[in-house]
């Protein structure tokens, strides 16, 4: 059901668990996102703040329905162009449309902060706990299994279609969420498949795909379940059997096709020196290319063999440089451009010679995105975050790797790398053409 079809409902009956989509432009409201479940009385004081009289809400996402009053008109209904009429009487009782919100001022970038790094902590604390759940159902109930992949990748997928520009956001708090590899590959195909003209429909086949990419593995030794380039050929034979696997449990669990092909293409090369087939360039589908690249990046941050893994800049750096023959040239420039030259979790040296944790990208202005300043010298303080844009007095001098610093800071380092991200809107009002970005961070590698 689109959001135009969607019931709406008198904002004074709103409980806290109903989802809610707001029809107002994303800079006039104070939330993340558009559409989302209220979490708290907080959230239902800042709805009725807009000066709504009505909002639009899914009772399939909502774990309750709204208090007691009259019952909420329909979507259809509400939008209607009311009879035509003569009588004063027929057009008093047309439904009077609902009053705009008021506009509300920018929020401040501290404020921003602390609200992205609270609601996405909550969002991905979730979806790990569901992950998490999904792993434990997936050899014994294929059908139990399948409803939570589904429910776990329709939300990411409904998250990245509503940003308008959405950007990646690395979760850095002091004691913010572990990594989950599946996620982050999840989040990165969906931003980078968005990017390159996929349909609602493919992303949602996409998040999926993405989220069970790895679910053969479950059948393997715990030996052979990941590769950290030294094992024997048979234990690497091994290993590359995690994606029939993969899609033999995907079949028992009834995945489209589209989903199954995404699957079985995640470790294909566009040069044909991938695997299990071997496929070689257009035999390869656009979804498959995409999930490709998102593994591989995530895959070099954060190795699953327990290895520190590449910065970020490192591995973008590696992607772009050195194994650029394996994937699609324009979404490899696509992804880099999305991450931008310094992506979330790098930690590079400023103008002025201050260290600073880069937190978020900013799609469209490549070096120059979002950071917050190293306040201890171990690192373990991060200050207020900045918006290197062209009016900054700072800008970017270089990326720092853990050769670099102290044994201490080269340890928060790598911490800080392997830290779990999502996304979040993108609040910058100016956008590059992409041409140009994309020059300007080709000639950075």
């Amino acid at each position: 059901m689109s959001g135009a079809e969607l019931p709406l409902v008198d904002v004074d009956r709103l409980r806290v668990g109903m989802y809610v989509v707001l029809d107002v432009g994303w800079g006039n409201h104070p939330f993340l996102r558009n559409r989302f479940r209220i979490r708290n009385a907080d959230q239902i004081a800042q709805i009725r703040a807009l000066g709504l009289a009505k909002v639009r809400w899914s009772p399939e996402r909502s774990a309750c329905g709204p208090a007691p009053g009259p019952e909420p008109e329909s979507g259809r209904a509400a939008h209607a162009a009311p009879p035509a009429a003569s009588s004063s009487a027929t057009a008093a009782a047309a439904p009077a449309p609902a009053p705009a919100a008021r506009t509300v001022e920018p929020v401040p970038l501290e404020e921003w902060e602390r609200v992205a790094e609270s609601w996405l902590t909550e969002d991905y604390a979730s979806l790990a706990r569901r992950q998490a759940e999904l792993g434990r159902l997936l050899q014994r109930d294929p059908a139990a299994a399948r409803e939570i992949a589904v429910q776990i990748a329709g939300e990411l997928s409904d998250a990245v279609v509503e940003c308008d520009r959405p950007a990646v956001r690395l979760l850095a708090g002091e004691h913010g969420p572990s990594p989950c590899h599946e996620i982050a590959v999840m989040a990165l195909a969906l931003l980078l498949g968005r990017d390159a003209g996929l349909a609602d429909d493919q992303l949602d086949c996409l998040a999926l795909a993405a989220l069970l990419h790895d679910a053969g593995k479950a059948a393997l030794p715990e030996a052979v379940r990941e590769n950290d380039g030294r094992l024997a050929p048979a234990a690497l034979a091994a290993y590359r059997s995690h994606v029939q696997r993969g899609l033999e449990l995907g079949q028992k669990m009834g995945l489209d096709p589209a989903v199954l092909r995404c699957m079985a293409e995640h470790h294909e090369h566009l040069d044909g020196s991938g695997f299990p087939a071997g496929l070689r360039g257009e035999q390869i589908s656009l979804p498959g290319r995409v999930l490709a690249i998102a593994n591989r990046y995530v895959d070099l941050v954060q190795p699953h063999h327990g290895g520190e893994g590449l910065t970020p800049h490192r591995a973008l750096q590696t992607l772009y440089a050195q194994e650029r023959d394996h994937f699609d040239p324009a979404l490899l420039a696509r992804f880099v451009r999305l991450l931008g030259v310094y992506p979330p979790g790098s930690l590079v040296e400023l103008s002025d010679g201050r260290m600073a944790l880069v937190i978020a990208s900013r799609p469209g202005a490549s070096l120059t995105p979002r950071v917050r300043v190293l306040l201890r010298d171990d690192g373990r303080e991060l200050g207020p975050a900045l918006d290197l844009d062209a009016g900054s007095p700072v800008s970017i001098r270089r990326s720092l790797g853990p050769g670099e610093l102290s044994p201490e800071l080269a340890r928060r380092c790598t911490e800080l790398a392997r830290a779990a991200f999502l996304f979040e809107p993108e609040q910058a009002p100016e956008w590059r053409s992409w041409g140009e970005d994309l020059r300007e961070t080709e000639a950075s590698f």
